[in-house]
């Protein structure tokens, strides 16, 4: 199959054709074209699903290949911390960067990265004990929104690190 270019996933017979070809491929330990055709099979079910579960699996493709990418879930953590880390630093500092001019302003630019950090990296929280908590004014101010924060942040962050876990699964055949 190297080379070979597998267009049709709109017919209606195209994922069950994909199927058959990804248990021939099971049973032959062709492990590398087994994968191939699950992602044609999951791409051709998108379109027979309606909208409101199709668009889960445009995400799964689009965030980890089906499970085929490594590199695709790591690059999605990394930008889900650079987005909440932007994101608390308008909620916290309102955006403003005068706030840093201010004497403990590294110390807080540290205090929000291990926050952050902390967050997008929830295994890591008993040896991240810096950044388990933000005392500023702002936290004490709007809880709710760092808590809905902080809350969407650690769901994303899990189900990305779930997906690189599939990813270095279905690399190695583990």
């Amino acid at each position: 199959f190297a080379g070979a270019k597998f267009k049709d996933i709109r017919s209606g017979f195209s994922e069950r054709a994909y199927r058959t070809l990804k248990l021939a491929m099971n049973k032959h330990h062709a492990h590398a074209e087994e994968m191939m055709f699950f992602g044609l099979e999951m791409r051709a079910r998108r379109y027979k699903e309606p909208w409101y579960s199709a668009w889960l699996y445009w995400l799964y493709e689009k965030l980890s290949d089906y499970g085929q990418s490594i590199v695709r879930p790591l690059t999605a953590i990394l930008g889900s911390f650079i987005f909440f880390l932007a994101a608390y630093w308008f909620v916290l500092f309102d955006g403003k960067l005068e706030q840093i001019a201010a004497a403990d302003g590294m110390k807080r630019i540290g205090e929000l990265y291990l926050f952050a950090l902390n967050h997008t990296l929830p295994f890591l929280r008993p040896f991240l004990e810096a950044g388990k908590s933000l005392p500023w004014p702002k936290c004490v101010e709007q809880p709710a929104l760092v808590s809905v924060l902080v809350g969407l942040q650690t769901t994303i962050a899990l189900a990305l690190f779930f997906l690189l876990l599939l990813g270095l699964r279905n690399r190695f055949r583990l």
